[in-house]
């Protein structure tokens, strides 16, 4: 589908709302208070710091990560909480509604928030890729918020890197493109053993010495997992989270591997200095 079909069906419609509509304890600027942009299509709102030419375009791309989500996920619209991006111009702007864990404020570029009846993702503008990152990053979470079952830590987010990878290039969507930021980072700084990685709370994924490896190592299994040897391991992914649902993590990870953690580390560590990602 075309991002000018997109832009048709979705119908949006602009107009300026004051800072005070969208959030009432926002702290008042000692400058004029920047205008926020209020766009509605029909799947989710957006209010936003930025243009009205960048919202639209931000809301026409988002539409079109939605459509190829439901490819992945089996969820009707009405299933998702209804769903608010707010964003906000600056790092700046969005730091005092960062989320906050047991060990204080993160330092992380966006968040989701599911409160039942609905839910909100808030971000910084970053630019074009890393702000599409972001958005896709907290949208995954959106879609899997319409699910019962509970995930651990590492596959909600490392799932979440994966998929925020989606671009359409020549009208043909793609996913799982490597994030190089990840491999070099993970190539400098080396992996957690992976039997310390997967018990990771999130306090200790956001703060402390982890916390700048967390994501990456995140998203370099969840990848490997679903793209390594052809894809060959899902099967692997599928039986320990399936596993983790009735048993403890050292009974999952032996049934679905029958590996040490020492051995599949070593496999993860291989298939990222070998460079080449499905």
């Amino acid at each position: 589908m075309t991002l000018r079909g997109l832009c048709s069906r979705t119908h949006v419609a602009l107009y300026a709302v004051g800072l005070a509509i969208v959030m009432a304890h926002a702290p008042r600027a000692q400058a004029a208070e920047p205008k926020w942009i209020k766009l509605q299509a029909p799947r989710f709102g957006v209010v936003s710091q930025l243009s009205a030419g960048e919202t639209r375009a931000w809301a026409v791309q988002f539409d079109q990560f939605i459509d190829a989500m439901h490819q992945l996920y089996a969820v009707n619209d009405v299933a998702l909480p209804p769903l608010t991006i707010v964003m906000f111009k600056q790092p700046r702007d969005f730091a005092p509604f960062r989320l906050r864990t047991a060990s204080g404020q993160t330092n992380v570029d966006g968040f989701f928030s599911n409160q039942g009846s609905w839910s909100v993702i808030g971000l910084a503008g970053l630019g074009n890729d890393a702000t599409r990152h972001v958005i896709q990053h907290e949208a995954v979470h959106w879609f899997a918020s319409a699910s019962s079952a509970p995930s651990p830590l590492w596959f909600s987010e490392g799932i979440a890197e994966v998929l925020a990878t989606f671009e359409v290039r020549q009208g043909k969507g793609r996913w799982g493109r490597s994030i190089q930021n990840h491999v070099d980072y993970l190539g400098y700084r080396g992996l957690v053993p992976l039997d310390q990685f997967l018990r990771k709370s999130q306090d200790e994924a956001l703060h402390g010495p982890a916390a700048d490896t967390y994501y990456p190592e995140a998203w370099a299994f969840v990848h490997y997992l679903l793209f390594g040897n052809n894809g060959a391991q899902r099967g692997k992914l599928n039986t320990l989270l399936t596993q983790l649902r009735d048993n403890d993590l050292d009974t999952s990870f032996n049934t679905a591997f029958g590996e040490s953690y020492d051995d599949v580390t070593n496999d993860l560590r291989k298939y990222l200095e070998r460079g080449h990602y499905a």
